[in-house]
């Protein structure tokens, strides 16, 4: 018996469409709390298969976003430096869009890069007249499911005044 992810990948795999369900239906919740899918900038295509982008999808252009997705691809390269970026698509429940992950990004983030691993993505977009938007990453991240709590440090400055409170706490 397969697990509900492992059996979503095969049936993506097989299918090219996912049946029984989505990986993301568990972060419904979070994905409503970034206030952003990319439904807001999907682009049509005309006959000649060019993108005809509108205007409502130009003023996006360089707005920040937060956005939690799957990745289903990843392409590293060299850059002219030397070093490596990544090219990956991130799906939603509703589209997909390409990401491009500088260097120093992907330094920090390449743990949480791979295929079918579920990240919420900050960055830029970037939308070009005729070209498919795209994400200028700046943090990668583990998505957190609905209902999951996040690690919070917290620090208490003790002084003289309050000294006492702490060795009768």
């Amino acid at each position: 018996e397969f697990n509900k992810a492992d059996l979503l990948s095969m049936e993506k795999e097989m299918l090219g469409i996912y049946l029984s369900g989505h990986p993301l239906e568990r972060y419904a919740d979070s994905i409503k709390s970034t206030g952003f899918d990319l439904s807001e900038i999907t682009v049509e295509t005309d006959e000649q298969g060019d993108s005809i982008v509108t205007d409502d999808i130009l003023r996006l252009d360089n707005k920040e976003i937060k956005l939690i997705g799957i990745i289903s691809s990843v392409r590293k390269k060299a850059t002219k430096s030397g070093s490596m970026m990544a090219f990956i698509t991130v799906e939603d429940l509703y589209s997909s869009i390409t990401g491009l992950v500088f260097p120093q990004t992907l330094l920090k983030s390449s743990n949480y890069i791979y295929d079918d691993s579920i990240v919420q993505i900050t960055g830029k977009l970037s939308v070009r007249d005729e070209e498919q938007p795209t994400i200028l990453v700046n943090n990668i991240m583990p998505a957190q499911e609905d209902g999951e709590q996040s690690n919070v440090e917290i620090w208490i400055r003790i002084n003289a005044e309050n000294q006492q409170f702490v060795e009768d706490f």
